[in-house]
């Protein structure tokens, strides 16, 4: 998932920060992002509010838990988070939270006079340091970005991770690499060309492509490596990783899912952990989650996607009935949304898109509580 997907919340703690904050939150809005806006400032609180003269602060959401703990909840449906206020105040905020560089929310700090924008936690996995960015041309701002490879402007393992949709293994193994890149020393990769999917060798090629190779260093070396490699992008987990290295699977499932209407998020959240234990996969080999149309705006489906950082899809009944091959067909289905099947259908196109060769339906329709869930395959 891009930045364009994140659901943002801004929080200020003085009347001035709470003035940026609606100001940042309305150029967010423009671009199309989905903004809450709150506050913790005193003279802000429900009681103030309902008292005021000022229009400008009659639709604050004035935060009246502790502020680690109300970040505690924002954080754990990995929202994207913007403190307007000092660092000291952000960082105690979040330290109870904080677990995994890999899962953990975007983190912002910016000042109150909106001078600058300051990414302090999940800069390149997360997408911070991409939304610092974005934030400080809306606000004519500076960005304060302090990853070393991003200052250097040298390979990232994890940016490359993500833009070609690898899962990281072994995280361990990041510091490893870019400590090897920013020391100037060469680092070689090893790709298992002929069983990674069509879709992943064309973002990979296209990387290396773009990428300034000499500057990097980086070797591309045969699969299997005859002596290790410091990359090695694979389908199959490596059981014996060796130090050094850092093993990236691609994620090759699809999951395609119907449900009623406003099925809520725990429904959805258990059919689709249920499937994964019937298929033997993990939550990190799922690269995109489809369905119909009508379902776009599904919060149960939204909210899945949204915590596990996951793309959402979605199809015309028209472009789904399109779909070759042989479905669970329902008549009541195509009576109610025009289309004979959902899951599978949309499981195998979006399987399919980027490809140009069907995905393999993998798991066939399978009936939960208010939801059902199908799953492809990438093709090789």
């Amino acid at each position: 998932m891009g930045t364009e997907n994140m659901k943002i919340c801004i929080v200020s703690f003085t009347k001035k920060g709470y003035e940026l904050s609606c100001d940042i939150a309305y150029k967010l809005e423009k671009s199309a992002y989905e903004v809450e806006v709150f506050t913790k400032c005193s003279r802000l609180s429900d009681e103030n509010i309902k008292n005021s003269t000022d229009e400008n602060y009659r639709n604050i959401t004035y935060i009246s838990q502790n502020i680690s703990d109300w970040t505690a909840a924002q954080m754990s449906e990995k929202k994207a988070m913007i403190f307007i206020g000092a660092c000291g105040i952000a960082v105690r905020a979040i330290a109870s939270s904080v677990n995994n560089k890999l899962k953990d929310s975007p983190v912002i700090v910016i000042d109150e006079l909106g001078r600058f924008v300051i990414p302090i936690l999940s800069g390149h996995v997360g997408g911070a340091n991409e939304l610092a960015v974005l934030l400080a041309a809306l606000m004519n701002a500076t960005p304060v970005i302090t990853t070393a490879t991003d200052i250097n402007n040298k390979f990232a393992v994890d940016v490359f991770a993500k833009k070609c949709r690898l899962t990281i293994v072994n995280k361990d193994g990041i510091a490893g690499v870019s400590s090897k890149v920013l020391a100037g020393e060469v680092v070689t990769m090893s790709v298992n060309w002929e069983h990674i999917p069509a879709k992943h060798r064309s973002l990979i090629k296209a990387f290396l492509d773009e990428a300034d190779m000499s500057a990097d260093a980086i070797k591309t070396v045969d699969f299997p490596p005859a002596y290790g490699a410091d990359i090695v992008v694979s389908c199959e987990k490596a059981k014996d990783p060796k130090n050094g290295s850092i093993y990236l699977k691609p994620t090759q499932i699809v999951l395609g899912i119907g449900c009623r209407r406003n099925t809520a998020f725990e429904n959805i959240d258990r059919a689709i952990r249920q499937s994964l234990l019937k298929l033997q996969i993990d939550i990190s080999d799922i690269d995109m989650i489809a369905s119909i149309d009508v379902k776009k705006d599904e919060p149960g489906i939204k909210e899945f996607c949204e915590r596990n950082r996951i793309e959402f899809v979605t199809y015309t009944a028209d472009e789904l009935m399109a779909v070759q091959g042989e479905f669970s067909a329902s008549q009541f289905v195509r009576e109610h949304v025009g289309v004979d099947n959902v899951c599978e259908r949309a499981a195998v196109l979006a399987g399919s898109r980027e490809c140009n060769k069907a995905g393999e339906l993998i798991y066939k329709k399978h009936k939960y509580d208010r939801v059902t869930v199908a799953a492809a395959r990438y093709p090789d």
